[in-house]
């Protein structure tokens, strides 16, 4: 008995003098602090709201990766009058897929494609995520050879008959959202035009953006004949880099500086001015 008690005095003061970790009990990790990271890209809304993508953390003593200590990912609706803009909404998956993009299938409407290491090259899933609603998850099965399009430079655009067409240089596949297959595709069987900048179905029209030489100035152009609109531009005084995107029915403008948004009207007319700016993953409303 008088060793028992010795061994409960001894392990008190050890406890009280170095804490019981010293028997093998770990102390929980310190929490430092949790919340939401903006991932690259994003979906304009209008001129003045964005559907931006990123993930939840929380950040633990030591242990400072976002992406290790993601939580959940998410998209926001927010007004990007300036970085600190109002969140309209937010929506999130309980869940960190790592390598993701989306396109907008309207104005309140994403696809929100996800690569999983332990996917097997047969299947892929992926959601339909409509703002103010829950994601409705689908699987899509290869019917072809799979085509690796896990890469920053893959895009993926809205494309003819409501199928979703994926880019990655010369390599094209194309997502039937209504049966639910991806399947290989060439250039020519994808549909892709030669000599435009970037390319997209809208309805059964295909809309182009093509270059003027000086790569300054570029034209929309409806399946591949009528011109619709023009932006024209001096040349900048820097070597300035110059591409342009579609975001929805939004032009990117993308330099070395930072992303423009000019936006189109109902007759596909490009603003004069852009109306927005992204740059470090901050968006800024461009004021008149």
């Amino acid at each position: 008995m008088k060793s028992f008690n010795w061994l409960v005095c001894a392990v008190a003061l050890c406890c009280g003098m170095w804490g019981c970790g010293i028997l093998g009990n770990d102390d929980e990790p310190v929490l430092l602090d949790s919340g939401f990271h903006y991932d690259s890209g994003f979906v304009m809304v209008s001129d003045s709201t964005a559907i931006i993508p990123g993930h939840y953390y929380k950040h633990y003593e030591d242990k400072l990766d976002d992406w290790k200590e993601c939580t959940s990912e998410g998209i926001l609706l927010k007004g990007c009058k300036s970085w600190y803009g109002e969140n309209y909404w937010e929506g999130s998956l309980d869940t960190c897929y790592g390598n993701t993009m989306f396109a907008a299938l309207d104005d309140s409407t994403v696809l929100y494609w996800f690569w999983m290491a332990q996917n097997t090259y047969k299947e892929q899933s992926y959601f339909i995520w409509k703002v103010e609603k829950d994601p409705v998850k689908k699987r899509a099965v290869w019917v072809s050879d799979y085509v690796d399009m896990n890469s920053s430079s893959t895009i993926m655009r809205t494309w003819k008959g409501g199928k979703l067409l994926f880019k990655n240089y010369e390599k094209f596949a194309l997502l039937d959202t209504a049966e639910n297959t991806i399947t290989q595709v060439t250039k020519e069987e994808a549909g892709w035009p030669d000599g435009v900048e970037d390319a997209q179905y809208f309805g059964d029209d295909l809309m182009t953006i093509v270059l003027y030489p000086n790569n300054f100035s570029y034209s929309i152009v409806r399946n591949g004949k009528d011109t619709i609109s023009t932006y024209y531009e001096d040349a900048p005084n820097s070597y300035d880099v110059v591409r342009e995107r579609f975001n929805g029915r939004y032009i990117i403008r993308m330099k070395t500086d930072a992303w423009y948004v000019f936006s189109t009207d109902s007759s596909w007319q490009i603003s004069e001015k852009p109306v927005a700016k992204y740059k470090n993953d901050q968006f800024h409303l461009l004021e008149e």
